[in-house]
């Protein structure tokens, strides 16, 4: 597959599942009585990721490969090992935020993409990790006051 064709189908799919999420998160009724309900940030959550989508796929439909296709190794040239760390680590991600705590699971992921997205080493890619885990901290708890899952009452 062309890598245009991979952006192409990339954005589409994001397209259609932030689209998804922002008309669900539409629908969530507004039952605290304040201006801002809880269907406000997977909303925007659902609008980011179709302009994302659309950030994507709007270039791969201009640029066009002149009818040449693109020859790519079949795993992208990395070793399996690397490949399968995303996968592993959002299954990781859903596993800990769920069971354990939210926050420990985002800074967690903050950590492994500096590491492994971004290519920083261990030392800086932990401070990301754990400015990222107190930002989610402190702006769902401590601003917003929304419980997150699996995390203590503080």
């Amino acid at each position: 597959m062309t890598s245009q064709a991979r952006d192409l189908v990339t954005g589409v799919a994001a397209v259609v599942v932030g689209g998804v999420v922002a008309v669900i998160a539409a629908t969530i009724p507004n039952t605290t009585g304040t201006a801002v309900g809880p269907g406000a940030f997977p909303l925007v959550v659902g609008v980011a990721v179709v302009l994302a989508g659309l950030a994507v796929a709007v270039p791969a439909l201009r640029r066009g490969n002149g009818g040449e296709e693109e020859e790519e190794d079949e795993g992208g040239g990395k070793p399996l090992p690397t490949r399968l760390v995303l996968p592993a680590g959002i299954a990781a991600f859903c596993a800990v935020a769920l069971t354990v705590s939210l926050t420990i699971a985002s800074g967690a992921a903050f950590c492994l993409c500096c590491r492994y997205m971004a290519g920083y080493r261990w030392p800086r890619s932990a401070l990301i990790g754990l400015a990222g885990a107190a930002v989610v901290h402190l702006v769902f708890r401590s601003l917003l006051d929304v419980p997150l899952p699996g995390d203590m009452v503080l």
